[in-house]
């Protein structure tokens, strides 16, 4: 029964799925707060964009 315990802990063959697992989940987080710390910057400049355009628009008519 040992012998079938410690085979069972030293077989790495299912690893690599909960590793995966892990690995995406990190990636994904990082991606979230980032394009979360982004959006906003982004928001910022095209407002800015669009108050320039307008502003040029209003003064050339």
């Amino acid at each position: 029964m040992f012998a079938h315990f410690r085979k069972f802990c030293a077989d790495e063959a299912g690893n690599s799925l909960p590793e995966y697992a892990i690995l995406l989940g990190l990636i994904l987080a990082v991606s979230v707060a980032i394009l979360t710390g982004m959006g906003s910057s982004i928001k910022t400049i095209f407002t800015n964009v669009s108050t320039a355009l307008a502003s040029a628009a209003a003064s050339s008519g």
